[in-house]
């Protein structure tokens, strides 16, 4: 796509792959931003795929400032793509923040450095997504599946966790700092460097996880938090307990 000249969406989108509803709702309202539409169709955008919506990303912002801006920088805020196929989509760097991902499917899909700050992505579908260095403070996560994805370096303080399936996940570096992970289910998950202080981790089961070199000064477990065999003792002598069966971990373990 050539900068050079006005960009004819209606021509572009004649010669391209889109066939779903949202897709289609762009020639009547050509040119308007990509966010802007998919608003306007929101009742439609889980019949939107990773195809049509890397073509849509394609036409940049579709009028606004930068025309062929492409996925690298796509405005997705406060979007509605509750319940699309996204597998494998390219989103790295979009600012998807306060959008509505609900029960979308993920699976494989490239959000490396991409904001979801106070994203909804309660039941979706991130298994083995590229995760890394994204921002996903006070996302909604919950019943969210994340299997074998890789989020080193994310940003995850103050998420709404419960019921998550992180198993196999990559979360090296990542920053959790106050996060309840009661209920989360974090087996064969790597935490090495990451940042868990103040935690909750009451109950959890971290059997099988790798917790090399992971901050947990002031996290919170308890008697019944699973730990790796070789971290019980470790655990009970940096801990001190604060009501029955109940402990806080005193500095890094």
């Amino acid at each position: 796509m050539s900068a050079s000249g006005p960009v004819d969406i209606h021509q572009l989108l004649a010669s391209s792959s889109l066939g779903d509803p949202v897709s289609r709702s762009i020639l009547d309202r050509a040119p308007r931003s990509l966010a802007e539409t998919l608003h306007d169709v929101g009742s439609s955008t889980s019949e939107l795929t990773s195809r049509s919506l890397a073509d849509l990303l394609d036409l940049g912002n579709l009028g606004g400032s930068d025309p062929v801006a492409g996925p690298e920088s796509a405005d997705l805020r406060e979007v509605d793509l509750g319940g699309a196929d996204l597998r494998e989509a390219t989103l790295r760097g979009a600012d998807l923040r306060g959008a509505t991902l609900r029960g979308a499917d993920l699976r494989g899909a490239t959000l490396r450095r991409a904001d979801l700050g106070r994203t909804d992505l309660r039941d979706a579908n991130l298994g083995g997504a590229d995760l890394r260095e994204a921002t996903l403070r006070g996302a909604d996560l919950r019943r969210a599946a994340f299997g074998l994805a890789d989020l080193r370096g994310a940003d995850l303080r103050d998420v709404n966790v419960g019921g998550a399936d992180l198993s196999g996940a990559d979360l090296r570096d990542v920053v959790l700092g106050g996060a309840d992970l009661r209920g989360v289910t974090l087996g064969l998950a790597d935490l090495s460097g990451a940042d868990l202080r103040g935690v909750n981790l009451r109950g959890v089961d971290l059997r099988g996880a790798t917790l090399s070199g992971t901050l947990l000064h002031e996290a919170h477990w308890s008697s019944d938090t699973a730990w790796p065999r070789a971290w019980v003792e470790r655990m009970r002598d940096t801990s001190a307990e604060v009501g029955e069966g109940l402990f806080v971990v005193g500095g890094q373990a």
